[in-house]
């Protein structure tokens, strides 16, 4: 799908803001692109570790402009394939956070796993703030957020 496609496909803007929520995950540095170094940190985080190599092929057919890094307008896309239909992505949306979470690849985020991803976002909460916040999540209670509680986890709305 090219980045011209008409009007009524294209997403809405709750996907759009979205999208730029993920796209900042990547986009590290916050310079607006995301670089080789940071296209091979994500690959890592969704457990595709890959070699320099690749990581250049990836680019290679991610960056259409060919400036060596993937801007926000490529990296949409990237992503526009896996919309549905109807221009929502909130699975889409919500796979990627969760992968982000799961470590391991077991489909399942344990409480080292939410650990880990807290602190390397430089969030600082103790561990029965860890511990609650798995408790809440944590529907059929086995100590562990599956994608489907993560979802429902993520559509709650937010208190204050």
């Amino acid at each position: 799908m090219s980045v011209n496609q008409d009007m009524s496909s294209s997403p809405s803007e709750e996907i759009m803001d979205e999208l730029r929520e993920v796209f900042a995950i990547f986009d590290r540095d916050h310079n607006g692109y995301v670089s080789l170094s940071e296209l091979k940190s994500m690959m890592k985080q969704f457990n595709r570790a890959c070699t320099n190599d690749e990581a250049k092929e990836i680019l290679g057919h991610l960056d259409t402009n060919h400036d060596g890094k993937i801007d926000f307008h490529e990296f949409v896309a990237m992503m526009q394939p896996l919309l549905s239909e109807d221009g929502t992505g909130a699975d889409v949306y919500h796979r990627a956070a969760f992968k982000f979470f799961d470590k391991n690849g077991d489909e399942s985020i344990s409480t080292d796993e939410l650990k880990h991803v807290l602190k390397t976002l430089h969030l600082k909460l103790s561990d029965n703030e860890v511990d609650e916040m798995i408790k809440e999540a944590d529907l059929d209670g086995n100590g562990l957020i599956s994608f489907e509680e993560f979802k429902n986890m993520m559509r709650k709305p937010q208190t204050s």
